[in-house]
């Protein structure tokens, strides 16, 4: 198996933006492990697909962090 075929691409990159009226995720309905482990709170916002948990800056709506959810 080849390093490609052992880990999946985040479909969206830290400089993404989400923009203003995507469907972000709660930070209440996120796993709490990793809420825990990568010290998640609610002074952003998140959005949970494709295995990733893209953290999201609330003012200018862009990713900054991008987190493996699996």
């Amino acid at each position: 198996m080849t390093r490609g075929e052992a880990r999946r691409d985040a479909e969206f990159r830290v400089g993404y933006s989400f923009g203003p009226s995507y469907g972000y995720t709660g930070l209440e309905t996120l796993p709490q492990p990793f809420v825990t482990r990568y010290r998640l709170h609610n002074n952003f916002r998140y959005a949970n697909q494709n295995g990733y948990i893209y953290v999201v800056n609330p003012n200018t709506y862009r990713v900054v962090r991008v987190i493996p959810n699996y």
